[in-house]
């Protein structure tokens, strides 16, 4: 199913794929961190889909005994230091130093 978001930054319209449980989501017109779905409290929360607008961007699924964190267009490849919903919040803020921001003139929302 694909769903329309509003940035809670720029302000901007987007869309992705929302055919996963557990979606992490950065918006495609100013690269910044904007939505995360997971089954938290009530399933698993990996493997989790880091998608920028439509496009996927990363995943975050468990490696042993650790949550892991792969992107080839980010070149990131490794193992997060937290579980649970911490490791999303760790591999978040991961992504957004590895992702350049974009300026972009905000939308009245």
């Amino acid at each position: 199913m694909i769903a329309r978001r509003r940035c809670r930054h720029c302000g901007q319209e987007y869309s992705y794929e929302d055919d996963s449980a557990n979606i992490m989501t950065f918006c495609p017109h100013c690269h910044r961190y904007d939505h995360l779905e997971c089954e938290y409290g009530y399933g698993g929360i990996v493997p989790c889909q880091v998608l920028l607008g439509d496009q996927p961007l990363a995943v975050i699924r468990k490696s042993g005994e650790h949550y892991r964190l792969d992107s080839l267009q980010l070149n990131i490849h490794e193992d997060l230091n937290h579980t649970g919903i911490k490791a999303l919040e760790e591999a978040e803020k991961r992504i957004t130093q590895a992702l350049p921001v974009k300026i972009v003139e905000s939308v009245e929302k």
